[in-house]
């Protein structure tokens, strides 16, 4: 019989036995280890998922739209077709016109602004695709007990049917549109301003808004353009790259292999006698080796196991299918390093055990 063939058997043989017979403390070595890597990647996902969350809130907030002011200085069209560059989720132009006179409301004016079509949708306006009229702020509609599809009285008799509502919270955008209504109109000529949703957002964009304006536009005095933010509360930009890059969970991975380090270390030395035993009896290091090799793999796996399904189960109730990805797969770092030092820990102490220890180890049991 092949004696290779032999003594690779009789390793695996013996790592078998070493497991089964409770000697490689297989169950609290998994559970140890899982719990490193699964709780780590967890923080570390939860680290990120309170990012998208700040990064949400500055979107929802309006803050990710820019207004590029220009009375009576922009074009139209040029604004519309910022939508087709890259970050650019919406674009539309608005000017003022004359405010309306409600039957409601006969002793006050209602401003009026009519918008271009790309507008509408910058401000997620829930429209009625077969009706025709006027776009109400859901306060306008709250006070005179419309909706989308309802008619508005006006004081010189004429009916308006509601196209749409649309909402415009009180969180510290530009004042104006909270209380309005709106007219669609194509996009064609000049108008008072430009708004683009962005995201990311990056310089590249700022500077495409002030290719709207038109040659006529003024560029001095009170009329000078301005660019801007809808809502300036929440900072001038966001850099959720950066923010992510400086998490206090990225040192994660390396804490994973710290105390990865420290089980597989205690793990053997609390078998050094057991070891040393075994070279004693003749059984050559480098067989011994493979034997704690074989143990530890199968420890890994079992780990790997229980903690990648928590990372991803954590992943998917936490975090957004666009940013899914990107993320486990940085909490999987953490996993990766565990185990890589929880290997190496258990090899490199098993090939300091000495056989000359023996008696040693054998008083200090």
């Amino acid at each position: 019989m092949n004696h290779t063939t032999m003594k690779a058997t009789s390793v695996i043989s013996e790592a078998w036995r070493s497991i089964t017979s409770g000697a490689a403390r297989l169950a609290p070595a998994v559970l140890a280890l899982a719990l490193t890597a699964a709780g780590m990647g967890v923080m570390d996902i939860a680290a990120g998922s309170a990012i998208l969350d700040q990064a949400n809130a500055y979107r929802q907030s309006g803050a990710n739209i820019l207004v590029l002011n220009a009375p009576d200085g922009i074009d139209a069209a040029s604004c519309e077709r910022l939508t087709s560059l890259t970050g650019v989720q919406a674009a539309g132009a608005i000017r003022a016109t004359d405010p309306l006179t409600l039957a409601a409301l006969p002793d006050t004016t209602t401003p009026l602004y009519q918008i271009t079509p790309g507008l509408a949708k910058l401000l997620d306006t829930k429209q009625d695709a077969n009706t025709t009229g006027l776009i109400a702020s859901q306060q306008v509609a709250d006070t005179l007990g419309t909706t989308t599809g309802g008619t508005i009285g006006l004081a010189d008799g004429r009916t308006a049917h509601v196209k749409g509502v649309y909402q415009y919270p009180d969180d510290g955008r530009t004042p104006g549109y909270a209380y309005a209504l709106m007219e669609e109109t194509p996009a064609t000529g000049t108008f008072d301003a430009c708004w683009a949703k962005t995201w990311p957002q990056t310089s590249q964009t700022r500077n495409a808004l002030w290719s709207t304006l038109t040659p006529n536009a003024k560029t001095t005095g009170d009329d000078a353009p301005t660019l801007g933010q809808l809502n300036t509360t929440k900072g001038d930009g966001f850099d959720g790259q950066t923010l992510y890059r400086q998490r206090s969970t990225r040192i994660l991975p390396a804490c994973g292999a710290l105390i990865a380090l420290i089980i597989g270390y205690l793990l053997i030395r609390g078998r050094r006698l057991e070891i040393a035993s075994a070279l004693h009896c003749g059984v050559p290091k480098p067989a011994l080796a493979t034997q704690i090799i074989i143990e530890t793999g199968i420890t890994i796996l079992l780990a790997t196991a229980i903690s990648l399904p928590i990372d991803m189960t954590a992943a998917r109730l936490l975090i957004d299918a666009t940013d899914r990805t990107a993320i486990t797969l940085n909490a999987i770092q953490t996993t990766i390093t565990t185990n890589t030092a929880y290997l190496l820990a258990t090899t490199i102490t098993t090939l300091h055990i000495k056989e000359r220890h023996l008696f040693t180890y054998f008083k200090e049991r």
